[in-house]
């Protein structure tokens, strides 16, 4: 068995996923200690208002900005920024520039892990 995997993030995702429990158990993407997302993402991109019961999440803007609320505070994230979330912290993307680029990481990979918020 290889110890390494050459992926590309336009063939080998899951929505953007590169790795996480979701993957099938036979690929190498298939990570319970970890996921991450690369998302390229327009003004008419919204993420709805979530929360995860374990774990955090990182969210890095590689490029572009970002409005996101967390927990009712609103922040303006741009190139550079990131942003570290604890467990039952409810975040929500309010806004984003055309051609923004961000990673998202969580820890650990569970799933039925994001609850929709009201």
């Amino acid at each position: 068995m290889k110890k390494f995997f050459l992926g590309n993030i336009k063939n080998d995702t899951i929505l953007g996923w590169i790795t996480g429990q979701f993957f099938p158990q036979d690929r190498p993407q298939h990570d319970k200690n970890i996921e991450i997302k690369v998302s390229k993402v327009d003004k008419k991109f919204k993420m709805e208002k979530h929360y995860h019961p374990i774990g955090r999440d990182w969210i890095i803007v590689i490029q572009g900005g970002l409005t996101v609320n967390i927990d009712g505070e609103n922040l303006a994230m741009k190139g550079g920024d990131y942003l570290i979330i604890e467990s039952n912290t409810t975040e929500e993307v309010i806004s984003a520039e055309d051609n923004t680029i961000v990673v998202t990481i969580r820890t650990p990979s569970l799933p039925n892990n994001k609850i929709i918020a009201d």
